[in-house]
């Protein structure tokens, strides 16, 4: 588990680099401020997560 959460925050770390931070990854919708906050490292917004996770 610390290696995929230290996948994600270097993958964060990326797109600050990169100037897409707080876009979604899967749709380029803002990810919202509170999502940021309580997870930085968050690549997509709340539906395409909720997607994601039910395609599990």
């Amino acid at each position: 588990m610390a290696t995929a959460q230290r996948q994600a925050i270097m993958e964060a770390l990326k797109r600050i680099d990169e100037g897409v931070y707080g876009r979604c990854v899967d749709c380029g919708s803002s990810v919202p401020e509170g999502r940021l906050e309580a997870r930085p490292e968050a690549a997509r917004c709340v539906q395409c997560q909720g997607k994601r996770e039910r395609r599990r």
